[in-house]
């Protein structure tokens, strides 16, 4: 899969719990901005680029009422990014 010209992975997955409990809730990764948590019946789409050395992760996530027009323009969102290098320092 590429994005940009960028090399990367997809995959897809699915917190398939029914109920909202705290045990519910499935922890996916850290980040600066504290844990990535998917929630009851959450749906994400994740792609994995390496840009210039650089790990780049996109999740797109949806719910199983999310509209299909609005699925659609998620992901074509995702394709069409455009990813500018870093500057030096």
């Amino acid at each position: 899969m590429t994005i940009d010209g960028h090399q990367g992975v997809y995959f897809e997955m699915t917190n398939t719990s029914q109920e909202d409990r705290a045990c519910a809730i499935l922890q996916r990764w850290p980040s600066e901005f504290g844990n990535r948590e998917a929630l009851v019946q959450e749906h994400d789409q994740v792609w994995i680029l390496d840009v210039d050395g650089v790990r780049i992760v996109i999740d797109a996530f949806s719910f199983p009422m999310t509209d299909p027009a609005d699925l659609a323009e998620m992901r074509a969102i995702v394709q069409g990014l455009q990813i500018q290098p870093r500057s030096a320092p």
